[in-house]
């Protein structure tokens, strides 16, 4: 178990953590979360994330500014990290929505997978995580896609043992909001058979 909780406590007075109309981590949270993954992995973390590109959103409306009536925004930064790691996998949904310019829609049964020939660490990694992670080149999915040789991301709050399997990854690491753990896991979830229960109408009508 990975204790996020008590980092951000100590600098949630001086740093901002969060967007302000939005539930998830901004980059400073997002900065501390990695940084602790890291550590708990034994990983070196990338140091230029900062030095990175950025893109400037003066009327940015996350999932919780967007509900509102009227829409409540405010001003914010998006780093984009990704340098090294190339993205050599993307399910048939993700290429599908990205096409049609509705990456915003994806959600669980999404699954990419990066590789980084220039990593010094030569592990692979398994994510299943949530949108904290997500698939866009913004989130912590792609931050650890820059830290490791390959990374697999499944857009799940459940484990696909088979997958494992599989795969046979060095590292596994589940990431979950709060708000998902009363969500009893079914140890026998599949993200194949999840995904086509999801998608296949959507993909065969494309």
């Amino acid at each position: 178990m990975i204790d996020l909780v008590t980092p951000m406590r100590r600098r949630r007075d001086d740093q901002q953590l969060f967007h302000r109309t939005d539930t998830h981590w901004n980059f400073e949270g997002r900065l501390i979360g990695y940084k602790e993954i890291c550590r708990a992995f034994g990983a070196r973390p990338v140091r230029d994330f900062h030095e990175r590109r950025t893109e400037w959103f003066a009327d940015f409306s996350g999932d919780l500014g967007s509900v509102c009536r009227p829409r409540i925004t405010e001003g914010a930064t998006m780093h984009l990290v990704q340098r090294d790691a190339v993205r050599v996998y993307a399910s048939p949904i993700v290429e599908h929505r990205e096409r049609i310019g509705q990456i915003g829609t994806l959600h669980t049964g999404s699954h990419v997978i990066y590789r980084n020939e220039t990593s010094s660490d030569s592990r692979r990694m398994v994510l299943f995580g949530d949108s904290y992670s997500h698939v866009a080149p913004t989130q912590l999915a792609i931050m650890l896609a820059e830290t490791f040789r390959e990374l697999h991301f499944i857009w799940s709050t459940q484990i696909d043992f088979a997958y494992i399997e599989r795969v046979r990854p060095d590292l596994v690491l589940s990431e979950m909001v709060e708000r998902f753990v009363f969500r009893v896991p079914d140890d026998n979830w599949s993200l194949e058979r999840d995904a086509a229960e999801r998608f296949a109408e959507e993909l065969a009508s494309a």
